[in-house]
């Protein structure tokens, strides 16, 4: 089948939390208009997830929707370098080394009214966000600190280096990446894609995994995408923004 767009694919249902076809900039253009950075909540959320008839793409880089998607009421969503590379970074991590958050005693209904108050597209909005579990709605009690460089470039005196990926996690979150999936975050991240998202009908106080979580996972659509940017593979026909 084809849609409008001239795209070849196969029609099928997905689970999704977001607005497709997604769309990812190359090129690190304002990201006022990025999904993640202006809405505090978003990575989390999405739309809420829903099942919809979509075209899967024959080249795997993404969907069309087709009938019931969050499209019908939201524009794509979009994504800003800043946040492609974020995840990047955490999946390509030399070796999470795994250390205790010095953050002291924390108050989860504050910290959600100080992430929901922070303003889009704002270094305080990308604190705020730091301060949550990469993989599930919780606080963060752990954070990666192996030293490695900045996949965003070097500065003028030479390499950039970051002290740890970005990975945060909560106490249950880092019990289950050490215990059950062995430190490999890539096999934990693609184990709780497959689990529920948050959806209109969630009871309060479900812990649920995020929605973004699938954005950590190589095999993944943000991944597939960032690879057709590489030197060695195809680049965007329009030299600065992609679809998938």
């Amino acid at each position: 089948m084809e849609d409008t767009e001239g795209r070849h694919g196969v029609v099928t249902k997905i689970w999704t939390s977001f607005s497709h076809p997604m769309k990812f900039d190359s090129e690190g253009t304002c990201p006022s208009s990025c999904s993640f950075c202006t809405m505090p909540c978003f990575g989390m959320v999405g739309y809420t997830e829903k099942q919809v008839h979509v075209l899967k793409w024959d080249n795997g880089l993404g969907y069309s929707e087709l009938a019931g998607g969050h499209r019908d009421t939201f524009d794509n969503t979009y994504m800003c370098q800043q946040c492609v590379m974020d995840r990047v970074q955490v999946m390509f991590c030399p070796g999470h080394e795994i250390k205790t958050l010095d953050n002291g005693e924390q108050d989860f209904d504050q910290a959600a009214a100080d992430l929901m108050e922070a303003e889009p597209a704002t270094p305080m909005l990308r604190f705020q966000l730091q301060r949550w579990c990469s993989m599930c709605f919780s606080l963060a009690a752990y954070q990666c600190c192996a030293a490695q460089p900045d996949l965003m470039g070097a500065s003028e005196e030479g390499e950039a280096m970051l002290n740890g990926c970005g990975l945060r996690l909560c106490a249950s979150c880092e019990c289950k990446l050490r215990k059950d999936f062995g430190c490999e975050c890539d096999a934990m991240a693609a184990t709780l894609d497959k689990e529920p998202k948050m959806r209109a009908k969630t009871k309060d106080g479900t812990i649920v995994t995020r929605a973004d979580v699938g954005f950590l996972t190589k095999e993944g659509l943000l991944m597939r995408n960032v690879d057709q940017t590489s030197p060695n593979d195809v680049e965007a026909e329009d030299g600065g923004e992609m679809e998938f």
